[in-house]
């Protein structure tokens, strides 16, 4: 069974096959990734995408995967997940480029928590790299707080930056 959810603007459903070409344009563009990591190798990329494709279940020990498509063009604009271990989800998300400033992310990451909440994750994390404010705004609109500051724990294109862990508990 795939997961698929819809918020105002967006059909939210689990990553296939299909996604491969959009998935690997995002990991490799060098906006969308700028304070996410450094480049990977078609292998790294091919792998991470293989990874997300099984159904997922709570019980998963892997990423869930959502592409976001917008309702009105059918085009697809970012993805959004989480990957649960010891009771806590590590959230993620990537809006492509031409698609940002348009509140997705917001959205989407609402939607994403909605669900979550209704298979029972009640706690949220969310690593962020120093300077991705944008990212910041995201998390901070969604309700979660900077817990936690890891300093010069992130290099990325040989910059070290500093770590910002973003938390939120719902349900409590």
């Amino acid at each position: 069974m795939t997961i698929q959810l819809q918020t105002q603007r967006l059909t939210m459903r689990q990553i296939n096959v299909t996604d491969w070409d959009f998935f690997h344009d995002l990991q490799t563009d060098l906006t969308a990734i700028k304070y996410c990591f450094n480049r990977r190798t078609e292998a790294q990329i091919r792998a991470r995408f293989e990874s997300r494709l099984p159904p997922w279940t709570p019980a998963s020990d892997f990423w869930l995967c959502l592409m976001l498509q917008e309702i009105s063009t059918n085009q697809l604009v970012g993805l959004t997940g989480f990957h649960l271990q010891n009771h806590v989800a590590e959230l993620g998300y990537m809006i492509a480029p031409e698609a940002s400033g348009k509140g997705y992310a917001t959205e989407s990451l609402n939607g994403l928590l909605e669900f979550a909440d209704n298979c029972g994750i009640k706690r949220f994390q969310a690593n962020v790299t120093q300077g991705n404010y944008a990212s910041e705004r995201v998390l901070l609109k969604c309700g979660f707080h900077c817990a936690e500051v890891v300093k010069q724990d992130v290099e990325i294109g040989g910059t070290l930056y500093d770590d910002l862990i973003y938390r939120k508990e719902s349900g409590a």
